[in-house]
């Protein structure tokens, strides 16, 4: 009797390469987290948004015919907006943290980090901000520049610690390590973000024109007008939970993972 005949080996997969392991891990991180990554963003934009609404509702001449009370409101809602917006960030950027190391965080928590981490943030965010704005003014292209450059700015000050133009500064030599590399990511972000925008909102329009034609909606009520808006908004939460998980993604890319562990292997966030 013959010998039994070797099988073939079966063919080994090929290696997924950088870009395809960077959306994965991207991906895995959206997907532990987006409850929390979702709340967290609603709870920056959706309060300011009603807020903004109640005032225009109260004062719907206040446009035309300001007075100081009206104009001392918008500037105090216009300032929650912009630390709601800018707790939001830092919050988020905690939470993708933690869940990227694979710890739990709850939105109390972000927000209380993001308020510990603030005042750095703030300096940071001012730095930025004044560059990036001169750099539009004078040459556009430098402002555009110093976007790129500053993209990972909200990671340095969360993760290492990092306030002002250190943070800037940092940010500004993780992308220098690989700046062409940095800059084919950059423009992959923009294309997840598109698609991102179009996978929620296509059905999201089909779904609001459904409604509108199925209980002959009045396009000129107010109240339809500001709820298909906040569904709007709510949908375009999905946006920044992707830039911020991809960003995150390529960081850790970039930097290398024994950067991140402290010295007993565990990684852990600097002190809020």
């Amino acid at each position: 009797m013959g010998l039994p005949k070797k099988r073939p080996a079966a063919p080994r997969r090929a290696p997924a390469g950088p870009v395809m392991t960077l959306l994965k891990r991207a991906w895995s991180i959206g997907r532990s987290g987006f409850p929390v990554f979702f709340s967290i963003c609603c709870a920056a934009r959706i309060p300011p948004y009603l807020i903004r609404g109640m005032y225009l509702f109260a004062w719907p001449e206040a446009g035309e015919n300001p007075t100081t009370l009206t104009v001392l409101v918008a500037i105090i809602i216009t300032m929650y907006e912009l630390m709601s917006f800018f707790l939001g960030v830092l919050a988020l950027h905690y939470a993708v943290i933690e869940i990227a190391a694979g710890r739990r965080v709850t939105l109390v928590a972000a927000f209380l980090a993001a308020l510990g981490r603030g005042k750095d943030g703030l300096t940071a965010a001012a730095w930025g901000v004044l560059i990036i704005t001169a750099g539009l003014l004078l040459f556009l292209v430098p402002g555009l520049i110093s976007m790129a450059l500053f993209v990972f700015a909200g990671f340095t000050v969360v993760k290492e610690g990092l306030a002002g133009r250190a943070a800037l500064i940092r940010s500004k030599d993780i992308v220098m390590s690989g700046p062409g590399m940095v800059a084919g990511y950059l423009l992959l972000l923009i294309l997840v973000c598109v698609a991102v925008i179009v996978m929620v909102h296509g059905p999201l329009g089909l779904f609001l024109g459904f409604l509108f034609g199925v209980f002959e909606l009045s396009e000129e009520s107010m109240i339809v007008s500001v709820l298909f808006d906040l569904a709007r908004l709510t949908a375009d939460q999905t946006v920044p939970i992707a830039a911020a998980v991809f960003i995150w993604a390529l960081y850790e890319a970039i930097v290398g993972r024994e950067s991140l562990e402290s010295d007993d292997g565990d990684p852990e966030l600097i002190a809020l």
